[in-house]
């Protein structure tokens, strides 16, 4: 046990669970199993990157960065709707799935979990951009700002105006420096080349009390002076921000487990919103009204009955894949049927 500001921090602790919030910025790295490469050619690239933009539509998910190394990527995104769980689940299984036949092999492809840090947006920005788009720099894939300014495999070519992607976000981006996009261009190019030149920044990357409360420096006045802070190695943040995502998180976490819905509510609830039963639910009728209650169903028998995605397969007859998928178009559609509770 070690004691910082008052509090007894116990080393090794079990990883906790992921913090799922719509709305907010989240920092996602994921690295190949024992740091060995995930791209071996462009058509690599070219396959994660497809999968990818079409996976943040269906999503819901806005992209701000991203850049692709050989052996890991880096993403910063907020989905509006739905869980990033759900987003990166499909994103990286359906591409470790392709890489593994296309390159003959089997196994893991990536490290363990992804990881996941949800951002304050508002201090931290500007910074996680400016320092995701430098990693191929850092990397040695690119020489300077110029090449990085044409490489494919990064965003900073769409916000410098080299390389136009439609569904990368650049608007909210150039607004943090100017109204005018050809003034924000300039700025954001001054603004990154200020930091080309520096090292890996740990306050972006780990060390959640140190990163939260702003460096080491600061936590040890904080030490001295006996001062509280709330910290999670989740969340990149100031400490108010920090409890005040803890307290979403935790009511969240009540929510479903005072709910508890069992699959007999939900028929019957299904039933009683669609007038569909739970036998023809399952018969797989065509027709949109029919599609809408099978969707539902699914959504709401992961987040009210906690349901896993096997088992809402096993009574549905449709692939894994196709549940992701339904269960977004679920949460869509549930909205408008005023999806709140059990009536």
């Amino acid at each position: 046990m070690q004691e910082i500001c008052g509090k007894l921090v116990k080393r090794n602790m079990p990883r906790q669970p992921r913090i799922n919030i719509p709305g907010e910025m989240y920092h996602v790295i994921a690295r190949g199993i024992e740091r060995r490469k995930i791209f071996h050619d462009n058509k690599d690239r070219k396959l994660f990157l497809q999968r990818l933009i079409a996976l943040l539509g269906e999503c819901e998910v806005v992209c701000y960065a991203w850049a692709m190394l050989d052996n890991h990527i880096h993403l910063l995104g907020m989905p509006r709707n739905g869980h990033l769980s759900t987003f990166m689940h499909r994103l990286l299984t359906g591409y470790a799935v392709n890489f593994n036949v296309r390159h003959k092999r089997c196994g893991h492809l990536f490290q363990n979990r992804y990881k996941s840090i949800l951002c304050q947006k508002e201090t931290y920005f500007l910074e996680l951009i400016r320092y995701i788009h430098l990693n191929p720099i850092r990397a040695g894939m690119v020489k300077d700002l110029t090449e990085l300014s044409k490489y494919p495999w990064c965003g900073h070519s769409t916000l410098v105006g080299k390389i136009r992607r439609s569904w990368q976000e650049t608007k909210e981006v150039y607004l943090r420096f100017s109204a005018k996009k050809s003034y924000a261009i300039k700025k954001y190019l001054e603004f990154v080349n200020a930091a080309k030149d520096n090292g890996r920044d740990d306050m972006l990357r780990g060390g959640g009390l140190r990163r939260s409360a702003g460096g080491w420096d600061v936590v040890r006045g904080m030490m001295k002076n006996k001062e509280m802070w709330q910290s999670d190695e989740r969340i990149l943040g100031d400490g108010e921000y920090v409890g005040g995502i803890l307290k979403k998180a935790n009511k969240s976490v009540e929510g479903k487990i005072k709910v508890n819905w069992t699959v007999k509510d939900l028929f019957s609830y299904i039933h009683k919103k669609s007038g569909i039963k739970g036998n023809e639910l399952l018969e797989r009728k065509r027709g949109n009204r029919e599609s809408m209650a099978r969707a539902v169903f699914a959504c709401m028998a992961k987040d009210k009955a906690g349901m896993k995605t096997s088992e809402i397969s096993g009574y549905l007859g449709v692939s894994e894949s196709a549940i992701c998928k339904m269960i977004q178009r679920g949460r869509r559609y549930s909205r408008k049927w005023t999806i709140v509770g059990r009536e």
